[in-house]
Parts: structure tokens; C-alpha cells; sequence
């Protein structure tokens, strides 16, 4: 495989089966896409202490469910210290609830949440930390949060200009509008839609 690779798409099996790309051999790399059917096995000690410091873009789809999201992918998204767009198309089991734990990521500028389990007003307070510098934030989920009542700490996006809520429950819409929930102070660009007796209606 060539070492000034910088673009890779790939289709496994198992997620084990490409474990050899985070291995630094590929030090080039700047985009790399996995579809994977598999996420399971054992948690990954540190597979490789080098960082993977050109790499910009990374984007991971299972179309099965994992319960071992914590045991596998952290430990590769913790190797990836310069993202500037991450997008994780994973169907996570959690016995408590839907989260993200995957350090602190200063230049991913874009990110799409998808999930089948609600995403709940903890969750985007970890995400606005761990994405200090986020500017696009697309919410795929329809389904919605199992807590709705106020929560005493302000969820603030302060970088955040184009929200996409079009594929995403009503209630998300709430959350993130009403101020007393998040605080988006550079927010210009809204995308959702409506229920009219016409019928769903764009608004952007």
C-alpha cells in the first residue's frame, strides 16, 4: 500500500480487519472512509502510540448495532488529533444512555449526530465541549428526548452558524431555540422543518 496515500475508501468486514491503516504507516493520509458491517471484539490498548496528524476527514458507518463503541473507537478517534470533519454513522447500545466520550477535538468544524436512541440534553453539553470550535451541527434522530424538563446548565455553541435539524424530532428544534436551553451567539444559518395542514414545510 502505497505511504503518500492521502484519500482511502474502504468496505471491511470487521472492524478488526483494518486496524493496520491507524498504525502510522499511512502518515499521508488525509481523508479516510470505513464502512464497516461489524463493530465487536476486544477493548483496543493503545494500537498505535503515533497520532495520526494529517489525517482531516474521517468517517465510520456500521449498519449494525455495537456495544463496543467505548472499546473500539474511542481509542482510534483519540489518535486523530487534528479532524477537522468527523461523521459516525454507528447504532450504539448503552445500558444508561447515548454519549460521546472521545476527548476534545479543536478542529472538527462539522458534525452529523444520527442515532436510533434519543440524544438527550447531557449529550450536546459533551458535544459543545468536546467540539470547542464546532461551526455546522446536522441532528438526524426521530426520536424524541426522554427528558424534556429544563436543565440548569446552559448548553453554549459559540462558534456554531449553521444548525440542520430538517431530519431531526421537533423537540430538538425547542431544545436548541429556546435560550434558556443553548446559546448559539453566531447562529445564521437554520434549517428544519414544519408541520403545516399542507404538509411538512422547509424553512432554512
Amino acid at each position: 500500500m502505497s505511504l503518500t496515500l492521502v484519500k482511502l475508501t474502504i468496505t471491511v468486514s470487521c472492524l478488526f480487519d483494518c486496524l493496520y491503516l491507524f498504525d502510522g504507516r499511512l502518515d499521508s493520509l488525509s481523508t479516510l472512509i470505513i464502512n464497516v458491517s461489524y463493530i465487536f471484539g476486544p477493548k483496543i490498548r493503545k494500537y498505535s502510540q503515533k497520532k495520526l496528524l494529517k489525517l482531516k476527514y474521517f468517517s465510520l458507518s456500521s449498519p449494525k448495532f455495537t456495544a463496543d463503541y467505548d472499546n473500539l473507537i474511542v481509542p482510534l478517534l483519540c489518535q486523530m488529533i487534528n479532524l477537522e470533519e468527523l461523521k459516525l454513522y454507528l447504532l450504539v447500545e448503552r445500558f444508561d444512555s447515548t454519549y460521546f466520550d472521545g476527548g476534545i477535538f479543536y478542529k472538527v468544524r462539522y458534525l452529523t449526530m444520527n442515532d436510533k436512541i434519543p440524544f438527550e440534553h447531557k449529550l450536546f453539553n459533551v458535544i459543545s465541549e468536546d467540539f470547542p470550535f464546532l461551526e455546522f451541527l446536522r441532528i438526524c434522530n426521530d426520536y424524541s428526548p426522554k427528558t424534556k424538563e429544563h436543565s440548569l446548565t446552559l448548553i453554549t455553541f459559540p462558534y456554531l452558524t449553521l444548525l440542520d435539524l430538517q431530519d431531526a424530532h421537533d423537540d430538538y428544534a425547542e431544545l436548541f431555540l429556546l435560550t434558556k436551553n443553548v446559546y448559539l451567539p453566531r447562529l445564521l444559518n437554520l434549517s428544519m422543518l414544519y408541520t403545516s395542514d399542507i404538509g411538512p414545510v422547509p424553512v432554512q
